[in-house]
């Protein structure tokens, strides 16, 4: 995926399935969910679904796609619609500031 080109929502499903897992972080706190993303990372895993069970999940999310490796996707899991429920079976990936949402459409 090249820096400045919108990513799509078919690359990063490819991209996905390239890395071939996706580790996902559930904490209590968002500085135990940021070192665990951060040592995903570390150990080589180049993406990481944080639930938004996790407080300040958005502004960590948010914080990662800043801080981390560019090539590293960031995922939101448990995604929740419009009215504060969880939308079972939706994911949101992001990429260098680009999002894809993986699952039902």
């Amino acid at each position: 995926m090249t820096t400045g080109v919108r990513t799509t929502r078919e690359q990063v499903r490819q991209r996905i399935i390239e890395i071939g897992i996706v580790p996902v972080v559930r904490a209590s706190s968002a500085d135990h969910a940021r070192k665990a993303a951060e040592a995903v990372c570390a150990g080589g895993i180049p993406i990481v679904e944080l639930t938004m069970t996790v407080p300040g999940a958005i502004e960590l999310i948010a914080d990662l796609r800043r801080t981390l490796d560019p090539e590293v996707l960031v995922g939101a899991g448990t995604v929740l619609d419009a009215h504060g429920k969880a939308d079972h079976g939706r994911r949101a990936y992001s990429h260098r500031g680009d999002c894809g949402v993986e699952g039902r459409q």
